[in-house]
């Protein structure tokens, strides 16, 4: 069964590709990865799925979305992210990076940096 391997579970991605993939008549999976939120991958796993709030000319409903198959704490599990990569029903890598991923200062649009992700990657 072909696969997508996916770098991020935040709301775009939720929201978005992973509806489409759902919506795509094929058999496509999904191997989420998040970077380090065990929030969202553990809510996730835990339903089996996630509701999505939709929008449609009938008016405004849910929709119960089960594409992840896979989902993987890239900060917990480093070694199984990289064997994901190998996986030979990989078919695609994708990411999303939306603006919680530019941590930029409120005060002035710039990149944040005191931020405890920025802080760390600059010192390492």
């Amino acid at each position: 069964m072909p696969r997508i391997l996916h770098f991020g579970l935040g709301n775009f991605h939720r929201a978005h590709q992973a509806w489409y993939t759902a919506h795509s008549g094929g058999k496509w999976r999904v191997t989420g990865i998040a970077l380090t939120s065990a929030e969202v991958l553990s809510a996730v796993a835990e339903q089996g799925g996630y509701t999505l709030g939709v929008r449609r000319s009938s008016g405004i409903g849910t929709e119960w979305i089960k594409v992840h198959d896979r989902l993987l704490l890239a900060c917990s599990h480093p070694d199984a992210v990289l064997d994901a990569f190998t996986d030979p029903e990989v078919h695609v890598v994708t990411m999303t990076i939306t603006e919680k991923g530019y941590c930029l200062s409120a005060g002035n649009g710039r990149l944040d940096l005191v931020h405890p992700s920025i802080r760390d990657d600059l010192e390492g």
